[in-house]
């Protein structure tokens, strides 16, 4: 897929028809792009090649003329449908469905060696299309319970579930019901788990799964993107630290939790409004397709965003931005009651190898021992990354479970902060596990 700024790069080309050269286009791009770093400029020339937007002969790119492709898919308004009779117009914007699970956790002999007995489930509309959350605002059902009822928290659940509880499969259908005219669904760790269990439970009880039909949005995600420095993610402690209006509601509950989470995220909408606008239109570039950030804005707007061309983006540009947002947070670290910033990182000869870089091998010897062994895949990725370093290139490396890339991030990184105050390195891990570990080794 050929990104939108390649398209408008291909646009551009096709605008002469006898074609342009490299040099041509480069100055033609400086004026129309704001002094696109040439660079970036032959990244994105070589990916329209690719993509088959432009050829290249004699020297000279030239267009393919393809018809230009749409930037997004979007459905048209006429196409919109209600089951509530609440006007068309409004499904304009998002749909969306804010769910909660309670559930008691049993051991098992077979993998994953855990189940699930879900015994309420509740849900909560939430958009800016106020007519269809008005609509049918709530829904919550008990379920019934096979096994002893003890394993369930608290008298008054107990109670609730006994008189209250459904089958399974008809709490099922009904969320199906629910969620029929719905575009996402939003759960607090739902990727981990009210997703998963939802769908096998539907399954188990012989009712059709609920989600099948919507596309699912992981509030955890945005509390990560909005609030990193929070010393807990946990719904209620996150609530607590931000002030999010609690009374009321009972912790712990389908029906308590599913409504904290949406006050939660109307408290991330006006976070998010509050950005400086350029930080709100990268993150618009960046995540196009996300529902995640779609779904702030209209909380915050209370509109669809407006279509735009996406923008070409300077590094520099970026990092103007990125650094205004930055410098609003006081570092993290005050070691020794000394003022907090950035302090000397001095590499002891122990930690050096022969060539009198940061060795990974060293690294791992200190955390797990004299008996680690050097992996000579894992020194080549150091000595790539090193090398990077030193001449100021991006780079991609990929290598197999086992090469050790964790302590050869590190040691590259520990090398390039050794080599003066004002430098900062940035690990970003795929997941929390892995960032935790990394720390830990630190």
């Amino acid at each position: 897929m050929v990104s939108a700024a390649a398209r408008r790069i291909a646009d551009l080309v096709r605008t002469f028809p006898s074609g342009i050269s490299e040099r041509e286009l480069a100055a033609e791009a400086a004026q129309q792009f704001r002094m696109l770093p040439e660079q970036r400029l032959a990244k994105l020339v070589t990916e329209a090649v690719d993509g088959g937007l432009l050829t290249v002969s004699d020297g000279r790119l030239m267009s393919t003329a393809l018809p230009e492709p749409q930037i997004h898919s979007k459905p048209s308004v006429s196409d919109a449908k209600s089951s509530d009779g609440v006007s068309p117009s409004a499904a304009a914007v998002l749909r969306a469905v804010v769910l909660d699970l309670e559930s008691v956790v049993r051991t098992t002999t077979a993998a994953p060696y855990v189940e699930r007995q879900v015994y309420e489930a509740a849900a909560v509309r939430l958009g800016a299309d106020a007519e269809w959350v008005r609509a049918a605002p709530r829904w919550q059902r008990y379920l019934r319970f096979p096994g002893d009822s003890e394993e369930l928290r608290g008298s008054a659940v107990r109670d609730a579930v006994l008189e209250r509880g459904v089958p399974a499969q008809q709490a099922w259908t009904e969320l199906c019901v629910f969620l029929a005219d719905a575009d996402v669904v939003v759960a607090y760790n739902g990727t981990g788990l009210d997703f998963p269990v939802i769908s096998e439970a539907a399954k188990e009880a012989g009712a059709a799964d609920p989600l099948a039909t919507v596309r699912s949005v992981d509030a955890l995600y945005l509390t990560y993107a909005l609030w990193p420095t929070a010393t807990s993610h946990r719904l209620q402690d996150l609530a607590k630290k931000l002030d999010v209006p609690r009374a009321g509601l009972h912790a712990h509950t389908a029906k308590g939790d599913a409504t904290l989470l949406v006050r939660l995220l109307e408290r991330a909408a006006a976070e998010f409004a509050d950005m400086a606008p350029g930080l709100r239109e990268l993150i618009a570039d960046v995540c196009p397709d996300s529902d995640a950030w779609r779904l702030l804005w209209e909380l915050a707007e209370r509109e669809r965003p407006a279509e735009r061309e996406p923008l070409v983006w300077e590094q520099a540009h970026v990092a103007r931005l990125l650094g205004a947002e930055f410098a609003q947070h006081p570092p993290r670290r005050a070691p020794d009651g000394q003022p907090p910033g950035r302090g000397t990182i001095v590499v002891s000869e122990a930690l050096q190898g022969a060539d009198g870089r940061v060795d990974p091998t060293a690294l791992a010897r200190v955390v797990h021992g004299s008996r680690v062994e050097p992996r000579p895949a894992q020194q080549r990725m150091t000595e790539t990354l090193h090398e990077w370093t030193d001449r100021g290139v991006s780079g991609l490396l990929e290598a197999p479970t086992g090469t050790g890339k964790s302590y050869a991030v590190l040691a590259a990184a520990l090398d390039w902060l050794a080599g003066g105050d004002n430098r900062t390195a940035v690990i970003a891990t795929y997941t929390k596990q892995l960032q935790s570990q990394m720390a830990k080794d630190v």
